[in-house]
């Protein structure tokens, strides 16, 4: 009788997703979530499965950042923030990300600096409205 044994490691990529930030990318992504585990086949069937390791996978860079078991039960019951492509609101605060690492606050924009009537007629080449007509 003939036994067909085997181990080995596998990553299984979940149809699960997060937003973080890269640290190789340096930019927000939408994350997929990616279980690999040691395993033991007994007739090309994984009979056993040990060490399992979570990790959230960069859609850019490929590059995988390790994550705690609790981190994917909150991704995996919706707990973790999602937002549309753009920093979570957490991070841009200066909040720790769901690696626990501390990402400085985002620089306030500068605001661009508003046009009096007399220079936009300048440029658009019509007479301002508030200017008495000098002929």
């Amino acid at each position: 009788m003939f036994f067909f044994y085997g181990w080995g490691t596998k990553a299984d990529r979940k149809n699960l997703y997060a937003d973080s930030f890269c640290k190789i990318c340096n930019a927000p992504f939408h994350f997929q979530v990616v279980i690999q585990y040691d395993y033991f086949s007994l007739f090309f069937i994984p009979i056993i499965k040990w060490n399992k390791r979570y990790y959230l996978e960069c859609p850019r860079c490929g590059n995988a950042h390790p994550i705690d078991k609790q981190t994917y039960l909150n991704i995996k019951e919706g707990l973790l923030p999602q937002s549309s492509g753009a920093a979570p609101a957490a991070q841009a605060a200066g909040a720790k990300n769901p690696f626990g690492e501390f990402e400085p606050a985002a620089a306030p924009a500068a605001s661009a600096p508003t046009e009096t009537a007399a220079a936009t007629a300048e440029t658009t080449g019509e007479k301002p409205a508030d200017t008495p007509d000098q002929n």
